[in-house]
């Protein structure tokens, strides 16, 4: 230390610089985040009142139907669902967990909180999990509807033109790969920002400007 009292102060040499301003695309990790968590969120919600409602709008749908080829087609789809009620409630689970970290990870994060950070690197860790779990599901499950579409369209059409009712079959089939097909092209997005996102704030400069050791 100088003898001199009016002397400017020696910086510590082996502190770490401030960051005062946030670095690069940390803003957009956490807005995106942030979004996608609300997203996820509503989205649960949305699917465990379905749930909930699911004979009730079931058993309406079932009434809806007039013809016997219809009303088979219902009761195999609905047969399908009821199967698929355990993987649709283990996906509706992870993301009433994952989401809630995106969100306060993200508002944690806006205000410069280093709890904010943490809980990010936690939901966006999960988040890729839950990704892949749930892609996978969704999969299994639409596969599984296949069967019961391609057969109703061809009782349904029965009394028409073979050829066409075959037709009708297999676009309802197609229809659902292309289904699966967008399914998985959107996970890979989501996981390239997931796995982008987690690498992203695990870098030095942002954690020097969450102050972070």
């Amino acid at each position: 230390m100088s003898d001199n009292p009016f002397a400017a102060p020696i910086p510590n040499a082996g502190a770490k610089p401030v960051i005062k301003k946030a670095p690069g695309a940390l803003t957009a990790v956490l807005i995106i985040s942030l979004v996608l968590g609300i997203l996820g969120l509503l989205g649960s919600c949305a699917g465990a009142g379905g749930l909930a409602f699911q004979s009730s709008i079931q058993e309406m749908q079932a009434q809806a139907q007039s013809d016997p080829a219809s009303v088979a087609m219902q009761k195999e789809m609905n047969a399908v669902q009821k199967k698929q009620l355990i993987p649709n409630l283990i996906m509706i689970g992870l993301n009433f967990i994952v989401a809630p970290l995106l969100i306060f990870g993200a508002i944690g994060g806006l205000n410069r909180k280093q709890w904010g950070h943490k809980i990010l690197g936690i939901g966006l860790m999960l988040a890729i999990l839950y990704t892949v779990i749930k892609t996978v599901l969704t999969a299994i499950m639409q596969l599984q509807m296949i069967g019961p579409m391609q057969k109703g369209m061809e009782q349904g059409m029965a009394g028409t033109d073979p050829a066409a009712a075959e037709m009708a079959a297999n676009v309802a089939g197609v229809a659902i790969y292309v289904a699966i097909g967008f399914s998985v092209f959107w996970a890979f997005v989501l996981l390239a920002f997931y796995i982008w996102g987690w690498t992203y704030i695990r870098k030095e400069p942002v954690r020097q400007y969450f102050g972070l050791e």
